[in-house]
């Protein structure tokens, strides 16, 4: 019996490490790029203008509208999610902390400014629905905030950066940003979710497989370790750029309790909603995409320094993995001990000021309505 316990224990952690093979192939390329950057840095630019519209395109493919129509109508769920994950943690980041650790030198250089690019984020565009299925949340409002988070946050994260940074990111020009983010990251986005919407129709049967699900995830998720190896290429290959490994570890170790208190703040966001959903929010809200960060430190920053900028993103975005799978199953189970988990509460509520239904006799059905019923 333990045996067959270990044994299980050792499944597990073998199939959470496969789940979470883009983590490794990402510090794969930066030792890559650290040995030889020179082929990623001379490449740089150009790859960014094809990988760039080609992330977002897939992204646009990816997004779960066939999920979404279960949780569409909850407004007052998206609201309180997009809210706190567009609103509330970029403004309580540049207004608590921001300014401190610029002057203190808890962060050095940009990483103040590359950390509050992460936090503008939307939330990511399949793993925030993969925690909250494995949570026994309700994905089907983490869907429907996975695609109107990444459509809005398109438009609001760019906004948002140029309002609060201001003349602290240099290389920030407003116009040609919003023609880039145009370019680079709307029109791709909305291209992609039209051709899903075409595909779906035409084609139900070939597009609802799970091997073209699988096929885009791996798509994209290929597009943007390369494009991770190419940004740890140019950041290479301009040297350290003053860092040392100190600056590093006390970088790591702020965007750890940064996410540690955007993830205690959602929990405590969500104490009136039902169970599972305040399980959505916990797993939706904090959570933070990659892909579009990517894009937008390029524009604000302009290339010189992209490849260190990008260190908070890749912290930020390992410690979110870690934390949402270490949070599944203390989740699961306590959603498990709630007595109103799936609603039974409210259905109660409901039954207790619904008017009283007539007998069965009443109704001219007899025992046959009795029987059926039963």
């Amino acid at each position: 019996m333990q045996q067959a316990e270990n044994h299980g224990r050792c499944r597990a952690v073998i199939d959470g490490m496969k789940h979470q093979w883009p983590l490794f192939a990402v510090f794969a390329t930066a030792g890559l790029a650290a040995v030889d950057p020179g082929p990623g840095a001379g490449i740089y630019s150009t790859a960014n203008d094809v990988l760039a519209p080609s992330l977002f395109l897939l992204v646009g493919l990816s997004l779960p509208i066939a999920e979404v129509q279960e949780g569409a109508f909850a407004w007052r769920f998206h609201v309180l999610c997009q809210g706190y994950s567009l609103l509330v943690i970029p403004l309580a980041y540049y207004g608590l902390t921001y300014h401190w650790v610029k002057a203190s030198g808890v962060l050095v250089g940009s990483f103040p400014d590359a950390t509050l690019a992460a936090m503008a984020m939307p939330t990511t565009t399949t793993t925030c629905i993969l925690f909250t299925r494995q949570a026994n949340g309700d994905d089907s409002v983490t869907a429907a905030n996975a695609v109107i988070g990444n459509l809005v946050g398109a438009v609001t994260a760019p906004l948002l950066l140029s309002r609060l940074l201001g003349g602290d990111a240099a290389h920030w020009d407003l116009q040609t940003a919003a023609t880039d983010v145009g370019l680079k990251l709307l029109l791709p986005l909305l291209a992609g979710l039209a051709l899903q919407i075409l595909l779906s129709t035409q084609v139900p049967q070939c597009w609802g497989s799970p091997a073209r699900k699988k096929g885009i995830g791996f798509s994209f998720t290929l597009i943007l370790v390369l494009f991770f190896y190419l940004i740890f290429c140019k950041a290479f290959s301009g040297g350290a750029h003053g860092l040392s490994v100190p600056d590093v570890l006390k970088m790591v170790g702020f965007v750890t309790v940064v996410h540690l208190a955007v993830l205690t703040g959602a929990w405590f966001a969500g104490t009136w909603l039902s169970p599972r959903r305040r399980a959505a929010l916990l797993f939706c809200a904090p959570q933070k995409t990659e892909g579009m960060a990517m894009t937008l430190l390029a524009l604000i920053f302009g290339g010189a320094n992209i490849g260190k900028d990008t260190l908070p993103i890749v912290a930020y975005h390992s410690i979110q993995m870690v934390a949402a799978a270490c949070l599944t199953a203390p989740v699961a189970e306590w959603i498990e001990s709630q007595p109103g988990a799936l609603g039974e509460e409210l259905d109660a509520r409901l039954m207790e000021e619904a008017p009283e239904l007539p007998a069965a006799g009443e109704w001219g059905c007899g025992d046959e309505f009795k029987a059926g019923a039963t």
